[in-house]
C-alpha cells in the first residue's frame, strides 16, 4: 500500500508541477515579467522570402509608435521599393493591405544590398499613439517591383513586434 500511495502522490504533484511550469511560461511569453523589470522582450522583424530583415527598432516619436527597419534585398535582381506601411489594422481583401494604403517612398536596391526605412505604426483601431514601454504587434508592408522587368507590384509582409523605446 505504501508504494501505491507514494506513486499516487508523485503523479498528483507531477501534474501540479507541469501546470505551474505552463502558467509561468505563458506569463513570461505575455511579457508580465518584463513590466516587473525581469529581462526584455526581443524585437521581431521577419519578412517573407526575398527580403531579409537584419534589424528593427520600435521607438516613440511625438507620442506615436514608429519603426526603423534595416533590410537586405536577397533577390538575385535589383528591386525598387515604392511604398511602406506598418499597421495592425484589418486587411482589405482586394488589395492585400489595410485600407490606409502605403506611404510612398522610392528606394532602388541592388541584390544583397542593405536598405533602411522609418515610419509610423498604426494599431488595430487606426491610432498610432504609444508610450515608451508599450508593446506593439503588427505587420509591415513593403511594396516593390523588379527593376527592368514587367512593372508588376509585389508586396512583402513582415511581422513587427516588440517594446516601444
Amino acid at each position: 500500500m505504501k508504494g501505491q500511495s507514494s506513486g499516487e502522490a508523485l503523479v498528483t504533484y507531477g501534474w501540479v508541477a507541469i501546470i505551474i511550469i505552463v502558467v509561468v511560461s505563458m506569463l513570461a511569453y505575455l511579457g508580465i515579467f518584463n513590466s516587473l523589470g525581469f529581462g526584455s522582450m526581443p524585437e521581431i522583424c521577419v519578412f517573407e522570402s526575398g527580403i531579409l530583415c537584419s534589424s528593427s527598432r520600435l521607438y516613440e516619436n511625438g507620442g506615436n509608435v514608429n519603426v526603423h527597419v534595416s533590410a537586405v534585398n536577397s533577390f538575385p535582381r535589383e528591386i525598387v521599393v515604392s511604398g511602406y506601411l506598418c499597421s495592425a489594422e484589418q486587411v482589405n481583401p482586394a488589395t492585400g493591405i489595410p485600407a490606409r494604403g502605403v506611404s510612398p517612398i522610392s528606394i532602388t536596391v541592388l541584390p544583397q544590398d542593405k536598405f533602411e526605412f522609418d515610419g509610423v505604426c498604426y494599431k488595430y483601431d487606426g491610432d498610432a499613439s504609444a508610450d515608451r514601454g508599450d508593446y506593439y504587434k503588427g505587420l509591415a508592408y513593403l511594396r516593390y517591383t523588379f527593376e527592368g522587368g514587367v512593372p508588376m507590384p509585389h508586396t512583402a509582409v513582415a511581422n513587427i513586434q516588440g517594446r516601444v523605446n
